[in-house]
């Protein structure tokens, strides 16, 4: 086989789903910095492309959400505004 494996890590599709989208940059610290052999064989054999999050302006949207209502009853419900 020649050349390498292209793989493609998204890592939040949805506005609400918070938690992949941080995720990713731990993973790419960890491709980058990392030293054992398992990751120097990745960064050799593959070639990754990484994005953080699918909807930048949906996240923010859900994260302004959060700050207006932290420590209400609303804390945990959707952002009206994404699913009008």
């Amino acid at each position: 086989r020649e050349g390498k494996a292209v793989v493609w890590i998204d890592g939040g599709l949805h506005a609400t789903e918070v938690a992949h989208g941080q995720m990713t940059s731990l993973l790419a610290y960890r491709v980058a910095t990392e030293e054992s052999q398992e990751m120097q064989r990745i960064r050799d054999n593959t070639i990754m492309l990484l994005m953080p999050v699918m909807n930048p302006d949906g996240l923010d949207i859900v994260a302004s959400w959060y700050e207006q209502n932290r420590g209400t009853p609303y804390e945990t419900t959707r952002p009206p505004v994404l699913y009008h």
